[in-house]
């Protein structure tokens, strides 16, 4: 991925968590069932960490991918990692 990709990457991730955060933060917590509660917040949770990842971070993590994979992931793969949040 070259830097230009990373760049675009944590520009669409960011985005993305944003307006899934957004969307999440118009339900009401206190009219879900208390199991959906729970998977709320942690779905909650997991975009909430992505918008705190710093570049570094994204770099190690896609540094390990590639490296499970024995293989330089493409920008498409990248991102179908993040939405399986």
């Amino acid at each position: 991925m070259t830097a230009d990709d990373l760049a675009d990457f944590l520009t669409s991730v960011r985005a993305e968590a944003a307006a899934r955060l957004a969307r999440l933060d118009t339900v009401d917590t206190a009219l879900l069932p208390h199991g959906l509660r729970a998977e709320y917040e942690q779905m909650r949770s997991r975009w909430l960490d992505l918008l705190a990842m710093t570049e570094d971070d994204v770099i190690e993590l896609h540094l390990a991918a590639c490296e499970h994979a024995g293989r330089e992931l493409t920008p498409a793969e990248a991102r179908a990692l993040i939405r399986r949040q």
